[in-house]
């Protein structure tokens, strides 16, 4: 009964909450890093929380593009430079998600700690 007298007031805070958390989830600003050449040389972990591959974004001093790779189950970018043009440092600009897919949760494996 409770429910029914204040279900239009129930449906308007659910639907601000849903909005509010969208919002948010959008709003996350892009982090940039300087990082110098003794880092990148080897696949390094960018960040804690992981990162939206489709934005990173790999430049130096000049705005000259570098390609790269991501392991989203590591965290770890790795940077592909030709032997002509190796920089002392790169600009590297991102997006994170909220979240980390590569921390470690649980330690259980399916064949030795279950029975059946």
């Amino acid at each position: 009964m409770h429910f029914r007298k204040y279900r239009f007031g129930y449906t308007v805070l659910l639907l601000f909450m849903t909005a509010g958390f969208r919002i948010s989830a959008y709003a996350q600003s892009e982090t940039c890093k300087w990082i110098l050449a003794d880092v990148f040389q080897d696949p390094f972990l960018l960040d804690s929380l992981s990162v939206l591959e489709e934005s990173i974004k790999v430049t130096d001093k000049d705005q000259k593009s570098y390609p790269f790779s991501y392991q989203l189950s590591t965290g770890t970018l790795n940077i592909q430079f030709d032997n002509s043009s190796f920089p002392d440092s790169v600009l590297v600009c991102y997006r994170t998600f909220p979240y980390s897919f590569h921390q470690t949760v649980a330690n259980r494996t399916l064949q030795t700690d279950y029975d059946s």
